[in-house]
């Protein structure tokens, strides 16, 4: 049996309508915090949240978890020292 990477690499990239989050509710939700505090981060830019034309604020639930794993390693290197 042949390895196909290409096939590998879609198998392993989320799905774009799986991984899409639209408007600031559905991004609370997975945030756990309220909608006006995701409006707060996008302003500030804080986290990968953008503002789509036409379609107001977008972010995909995988980049928000890169976020946070990346944080949290920041974290706990600042906390060996």
């Amino acid at each position: 049996m042949a390895f196909n990477i290409h096939s590998l690499a879609s198998y392993m990239k989320p799905d774009l309508n799986q991984d899409l989050l639209y408007g600031a509710k559905a991004i609370a939700e997975v945030l756990g915090c309220k909608p006006r505090a995701v409006y707060h981060l996008a302003e500030r830019g804080r986290m990968p949240i953008w503002n789509e034309p036409g379609i107001g604020l977008v972010a995909r639930k995988s980049s928000l978890i890169d976020f946070f794993e990346k944080r949290e390693q920041q974290t706990l290197v600042l906390n060996k020292k």
